[in-house]
């Protein structure tokens, strides 16, 4: 999707292509300089959501979050 360095912040689109029918998708790290990769879990997202990835110093310490576009009536 994109790229950026230690401490960057940044928004990427995500192709809805890519959720297919499922809504899931999978986001990787790829380090420059180094053959370390890290690939995360499922990311279960709907058209519109918004989700936040945090990469941290540790990559299998990363985790991401996953916030709708329109909560729901109760506050969800």
């Amino acid at each position: 999707l994109g790229s950026l360095t230690t401490g960057e912040h940044r928004s990427f689109g995500v192709p809805t292509s890519i959720l297919g029918a499922t809504g899931r998708f999978r986001l990787q790290v790829d380090l420059l300089g180094d053959a370390t990769t890290y690939t995360s879990e499922w990311i279960p997202a709907a058209r519109g959501d918004h989700v936040e990835w945090f990469v941290g110093h540790s990559l299998r310490l990363s985790h991401f979050t996953v916030r709708p576009l329109h909560p729901g009536v109760d506050g969800e």
